[in-house]
């Protein structure tokens, strides 16, 4: 594959993202992507091209989890294996992961990625990692997604402790009144006079007084938390809100909470979550913001210009 031909087939690739109706279509444009990066890292083409090929790769793989699901409920694909009453000369018989070419893991990985992340934030990944000429990897969006599951879950990260002392400190006397997504564990560093886990269901709950939120990131849970939070807001039942989400600025959810927030902080850097050992976490993939909704602007800045810049009126 020569490099005028590799740079064609990620274009014809990308063209067709927008066009997968099946399976085999989101495979099809998996296997150009591989190839093409493949190609590209052989051929010395730089990190723009081969990062670009992951990009893809990773868009592809959103869509074939969609494109599975959505046969598996259509009953065009079969759930697990297929059972031994099923005669295999018929025609209507549902088509097993294996015999479309793919794996279990195979599968549980793509739907990570397609839970985790949007195309646009896969590009925004991508775009920071080409400009500090540094190849990113599948690997990576598997292994240290940005803590995109849900509170309580294996897969938890804690907020540092610093971060939540900066909050209480903000909210004043009155302190943390309530964490409507957390767990146990997390309590053990925020100390909520109320929370709510996972089983409890926090969207559910009537929401007041001074609240922490660092939802689960993964939609549209996010997205939930966020309507939740402006819904609670507008109602009149909170006094206060601290909100710490990925920098997503261009997502729907991200420009209402911007929208809704008094003032918003910046971190330098990424933040480095707490795994339940209580050991930092490698960098994510993506920044964070630090929403205030309040009217204690001139405190929240305050205490929360040690972490970055904050922007408020």
């Amino acid at each position: 594959m020569g490099t005028d031909k590799s740079l064609a087939t990620l274009s014809r690739a990308e063209r067709m993202l927008a066009e997968v109706v099946s399976t085999q279509d989101a495979i099809n444009i998996i296997n150009m992507a591989e190839a093409a990066r493949v190609w590209a890292q052989r051929a010395k083409l730089g990190t723009a091209s081969i990062n670009h090929a992951t990009a893809i790769k990773l868009k592809a793989e959103i869509k074939l989890a969609d494109c599975v699901d959505a046969g598996q409920q259509r009953g065009e694909i079969a759930k697990a294996g297929r059972p031994e009453s099923i005669v295999i000369s018929d025609d209507n018989y549902p088509a097993t992961l294996d015999e479309l070419g793919l794996s279990r893991q195979k599968m549980l990985e793509a739907r990570r990625i397609r839970d985790a992340y949007t195309d646009t934030t896969i590009d925004e990944l991508v775009e920071s990692a080409t400009l500090q000429d540094r190849e990113i990897t599948r690997k990576e969006f598997i292994q240290q997604r940005a803590h995109v599951s849900y509170n309580g879950g294996e897969n938890e990260w804690y907020t540092p402790a610093p971060i939540i002392e900066a909050a209480r400190t903000t909210f004043g006397p009155n302190g943390i009144t309530l964490d409507p997504a957390t767990s146990q564990l997390a309590q053990q560093t925020v100390q909520a006079d109320t929370w709510h886990t996972k089983d409890d269901d926090g969207l559910t709950k009537d929401w007041h007084g001074n609240i922490w939120l660092n939802p689960p990131y993964a939609q549209p849970l996010i997205g939930q938390f966020i309507d939740k939070l402006i819904n609670e807001t507008d109602a009149g039942r909170l006094e206060q809100a601290i909100v710490l989400v990925n920098n997503a600025t261009d997502t729907k959810w991200g420009q209402k909470l911007i929208t809704a927030a008094d003032a918003v902080c910046f971190p330098a850097g990424r933040i480095r979550f707490i795994d339940k050992e209580g050991k930092p976490s490698g960098a994510p993939l993506q920044g964070q913001m630090i929403a205030y909704i309040g009217n204690r602007t001139t405190e929240f800045a305050t205490n929360f210009t040690t972490f970055g810049v904050v922007l408020h009126g």
